[in-house]
């Protein structure tokens, strides 16, 4: 960092940081040692602030990590790290106290998505096991990425929930769907035939949801017009 600080500076720094260099991580400090002392101070502040109770600041560090790794700008970096905390708050608030990290990051990059709180929330009531939540959190935002309608993601990982067995079954969703996309298929529609052969007699048993999945449609694939 720059040696030479301003007075504006030392006096932000000595009103800022003092609380947060306590806590400083060697990864956060060499993540921020790009910066200048202004924008540095300012960044790990942010960061290590007391009010992150809900959720490790790890995720706020990585996700610093990264954006000085594709060379993104402080003013850029702040924005994004405020958007992330706040989905991360957001998210600590819907899943609760007992939420893991794998959870809690899961939930807030399905927010990203455009999943809104509650269908989360929805979601996460049907998978409080912290495994499972973690799960349904990815799945519900691989859904969604691929074009599934929030309201119909929750629907049919509602009723995953409810057949599959172990963890890894809900996570063989977004690929099953994926299968019917590749056929042609719009995602609503892929999602509610993925969903109809939820209900095969003898339903899913220990997570292995693709034993009773229908086999791909003979429909011919239908390349959708770009506009």
């Amino acid at each position: 960092m720059n040696l030479c600080r301003s007075p504006l500076v030392v006096l932000f720094a000595l009103l800022t940081a003092c609380t947060a260099l306590q806590a400083q991580t060697p990864e956060l400090e060499r993540a921020l040692s790009s910066y200048s002392d202004s924008d540095a101070i300012r960044l790990e502040s942010f960061i290590l602030q007391p009010r992150w109770q809900g959720f490790p600041t790890d995720l706020l560090v990585a996700k610093t990590e990264e954006g000085v790794a594709k060379g993104v700008e402080a003013a850029l970096l702040f924005e994004a790290l405020s958007d992330y905390a706040a989905r991360l708050d957001r998210a600590h608030a819907i899943l609760g106290e007992k939420a893991s990290a794998t959870s809690l990051q899961a939930a807030a990059d399905a927010m990203a998505i455009g999943v809104p709180d509650d269908v989360v929330g929805t979601v996460a009531s049907a998978n409080r096991e912290d495994a499972r939540l973690a799960a349904s959190m990815v799945a519900l935002g691989d859904l969604v990425a691929a074009g599934v309608p929030p309201d119909q993601a929750e629907a049919l990982l509602l009723d995953a929930a409810f057949r599959s067995g172990k963890n890894d079954g809900v996570l063989q969703i977004p690929p099953l769907v994926r299968r019917w996309i590749r056929q042609g298929y719009q995602p609503a529609e892929a999602a509610a035939e993925v969903r109809r052969s939820l209900d095969v007699p003898g339903g899913p048993d220990g997570g292995m949801l693709d034993r009773y999945i229908r086999p791909e449609p003979e429909r011919p694939y239908q390349p959708q017009p770009p506009f």
